[in-house]
Order: C-alpha cells, then sequence, then structure tokens
C-alpha cells in the first residue's frame, strides 16, 4: 500500500475495521521478477523481495477472505490488480472456500459499474455511513 492510500484505508478501517477478524498487509502472491541468468542469487533474492506482486491488504471477516486493493480512485488499473490478485492468492491458499474482492477507493469510475457487478467485486468507499459499501454483507443483529 503506497502512502497516497493511507487516508483511504484509515477510513475504511474507522467505517467498517470491527468487522475484521484479521488483517495482512503486502501480502506476496505470484511469480518474483525474472532476470537474465548471469544474476547472482543474492541479487535475485533482493528482487524477489522488492519487487513482486503484493496485494495491499488481505482481510479475514470470520470465514470470509477479501483481497483488498487500496487506491485513491478505484479505476481499470485497480480493478485488473484485484482480478489477478484473488486468483494468485487462492492458488497459493487453496485452503479458503470464500475469498471475495474489494477495490477500497475515494471514489470509482462509473464506467467500471457492470464490470463490477459481473466478476462480484466490491467497492469500499468510506463515507459517513456503511451503505456505501457495496457488495459487503449485512452485519446480523
Amino acid at each position: 500500500m503506497l502512502h497516497q492510500d493511507n487516508h483511504v484505508w484509515t477510513d475504511v478501517l474507522n467505517h467498517i475495521g470491527e468487522r475484521f477478524t484479521a488483517v495482512w498487509y503486502d501480502v506476496k502472491v505470484g511469480q518474483a521478477t525474472t532476470v537474465a541468468c548471469d544474476v547472482p542469487a543474492w541479487e535475485q533474492r533482493i528482487r524477489e523481495g522488492c519487487w513482486g506482486k503484493r496485494i495491499d491488504a488481505i482481510v479475514q471477516e470470520g470465514v470470509t477472505m477479501w483481497v483488498v486493493e487500496v487506491k485513491p480512485y478505484g479505476n481499470h488499473a485497480a480493478l485488473g490488480q484485484v482480478l489477478l490478485y484473488r486468483d494468485l492468492f487462492v492458488r497459493r491458499h487453496p485452503e479458503y472456500q470464500d475469498v471475495r474482492m474489494a477495490i477500497a477507493c475515494s471514489s470509482v469510475d462509473e464506467d467500471l459499474s457492470g464490470v463490477l457487478t459481473r466478476y462480484h467485486v466490491s467497492t469500499w468507499i468510506p463515507v459517513d455511513h456503511t451503505e456505501a459499501y457495496r457488495g459487503l454483507p449485512e452485519v446480523d443483529g
């Protein structure tokens, strides 16, 4: 998660964070960046640590795991990331049966509406009322 994403994520935590059982940050998934074969092993290890794909946040809510991409503005780049990251997370962690996707952002590109629905991607947009957290199941009484 980058510095410019922090205010969005802080707002999410302030609004619905009590629902989360656990949160993990910068979760590595996928393959590390490949380099030329003549690169020393120590340099490859550094690249793996620095340039691998990382999920901004994995949020556990009961038995549900959320793959969350955090951006100031929810756009096609955020959508692509969360779609890929969910797939990579499920490959690495097949023990989780209910893995969902969310984009946490201050606002979202309206052109994404149909695609978000089709691929079951929730949007978490912090405002004064939790109805803006589209796709997040209601809390049982």
